[in-house]
């Protein structure tokens, strides 16, 4: 009995159907198209990390412009506007004032700005997801279709060796009747063949209509991530220049001292990133580095030879930065030369700089080039390549750590105005927080929860409640009633590792309660701070 199958039907490879009869008995193999389409996905699913951590960034940099507005409008209203003879007779309270509104507004023009720019990063992440999902199906559809092109010319081949097995036909009139029988019977074969032949051609037909369909979507996708990805590099200036005169002004960052090993000793230059790619290298005029991330405008990029020898790769920084390197993954060519101490970090795009649909093109379209980092300090550093190979790299300052009194880093961070530090200090300008501060803050008892150790804040929960001080009995809570055990008070903690927690208890938290311990003076990992 011959088997059959059931033909697909075309669908929109959007809706995640149509996507195609399924061949077992075949050798699935691998197109240029296939690959491409998963080069196109990795590209794809790079961006959308990039701008995901971009859309953190901006909307973080929001956050902080909003609360320093929201603190400048209540000095402004605390403070008194002066009538005409005060302001005479005190002209410094009327300039104060004067800078208070002056700062005021700077802060909002700042905060639309950057309120613009999570707009722009967040549609560049949508539209990259959505062509990374088009992508993935391209791919999908370019494979089933060379399966379905294997097997017509596998059914093809069969119907064709019996053919001309059969002919030409040569029996003569008085042949025994077995030959006739066995003629007829091959002729049946034939039929039976040919049948399958034709479901096979029909199965190449129609993945064929959804590759063409998946090529379209995709290339309308890319397109709109394309155009999403246009205005973010305008928005980012126009952000930094609302920005510049509220943000305190810092030394230029400086890197100096460049060396880069090549195998040609090409000339080395470095380069601000101002965009998402740049030229490759000195010595190769045609090759490019794309799809950098927004995240790295303004870093330098060492643009020296194209192959980078195993010899030094040196700098010299006045500011803490991250080394990100990029290196071929042909050959596994970037596991072989990773220098030492580097980690994972995205991919970019090597392009070649042919024309797509060219020989050129298609034997060597774009290349997967993983990209690593590592830390630096200040000061002169160097790393080797373990293995010559076509690689680059970039310079980037660090972003500047947010630290505690004792000058370690904050353990965590809810706001511009709380986080959470190691030890019993506060940095300078800040307080450990009372019941008043977190509760105003709304810090959730799911956030607090969110890091290891315990950090005690100046509150008690006693009954459920929130004092506004650990030994106040004045509850801040408004709507429940505070029992304060003065001998055990329960004072409020944040963090994993605190003695007690409950999700349906109430605090000074937002949805649950967390104690530190059983009386005011106990100490913890670290504190609260609030400013």
């Amino acid at each position: 009995m011959v088997q059959t199958r059931k033909a697909v039907s075309k669908m929109h490879v959007s809706e995640g159907e149509g996507l195609l009869h399924k061949n077992g008995d075949l050798t699935v193999v691998a197109t240029s198209s296939e690959a491409w389409a998963h080069n196109l996905f990795l590209r794809h699913s790079s961006r959308s990390a990039h701008f995901q951590h971009a859309q953190e960034k901006a909307t973080q940099a929001l956050q902080a412009m909003k609360d320093k507005e929201k603190n400048l409008l209540a000095q402004r209203q605390t403070t008194p506007a002066p009538n005409l003879t005060a302001h005479h007779e005190n002209s410094s309270a009327h300039y104060e004032q004067k800078l208070l509104d002056a700062n005021a507004t700077q802060c909002r023009e700042c905060g639309n700005a950057e309120e613009a720019l999570v707009a722009a990063t967040k549609a560049a992440l949508t539209a990259h997801t959505a062509a990374q999902t088009a992508a993935a199906f391209l791919g999908l559809a370019a494979k089933n279709y060379a399966i379905a092109s294997q097997g017509f010319a596998a059914a093809n081949k069969e119907y064709t060796q019996v053919v001309n097995q059969m002919c030409p036909i040569t029996l003569t009139y008085n042949a025994a009747g077995s030959a006739f029988a066995s003629l007829a019977s091959a002729a049946q074969d034939l039929k039976q063949k040919a049948v399958i032949a034709q479901q096979h051609k029909a199965w190449e037909i129609a993945n064929k209509t959804v590759v063409d369909t998946a090529q379209s979507q995709y290339d309308t996708a890319a397109a709109r991530a394309t155009a999403a990805e246009q205005p973010i590099a305008a928005k980012k200036a126009t952000a930094a220049a609302a920005c510049a005169s509220i943000v305190t002004p810092q030394a230029q960052f400086l890197l100096t001292g460049v060396v880069s090993a090549g195998r040609k000793n090409a000339p080395v230059n470095v380069v601000t990133i101002t965009e998402s790619s740049v030229k490759f290298a000195t010595n190769r005029d045609k090759y490019k580095l794309k799809n950098i991330p927004s995240d790295m405008f303004g870093s330098f990029y060492v643009q020296a030879d194209h192959y980078k020898a195993t010899g030094e790769q040196k700098f010299t920084t006045n500011r803490p930065v991250v080394v990100y390197v990029t290196i071929d993954s042909r050959g596994d060519a970037n596991l072989k030369a990773l220098p030492d101490g580097f980690t994972r970090y995205g991919s970019l795009a090597f392009d070649h700089g042919f024309s797509p649909g060219t020989p050129d093109f298609t034997k060597y379209g774009v290349v997967d080039f993983p990209m690593y980092k590592k830390a630096f300090p200040p000061g002169t550093h160097s790393f080797q390549f373990r293995f010559a190979c076509a690689a680059a790299w970039f310079v980037q300052e660090a972003p500047t750590p947010d630290l505690c009194g004792n000058g370690q880093r904050a353990v965590a961070k809810w706001s511009s105005n709380l986080k959470v530090c190691g030890g019993n200090t506060c940095p300078s300008g800040w307080h450990k927080c009372t019941g008043q501060d977190v509760m105003s803050a709304k810090v959730t008892y799911t956030w607090a929860k969110s890091f290891s150790g315990c950090y005690n804040f100046d509150a008690a929960h006693d009954c459920g409640g929130c004092s506004e001080t650990c030994t106040s009995r004045k509850d801040v809570s408004g709507s429940r009633k505070l029992c304060y055990d003065a001998s055990t008070p329960d004072k409020g903690g944040m963090g994993s590792g605190c003695y007690y927690d409950n999700p349906q208890r109430t605090s000074c938290l937002t949805g649950g309660r967390i104690d530190a311990g059983r009386n005011c003076g106990a100490t913890n990992d670290g504190v609260v701070c609030c400013q």
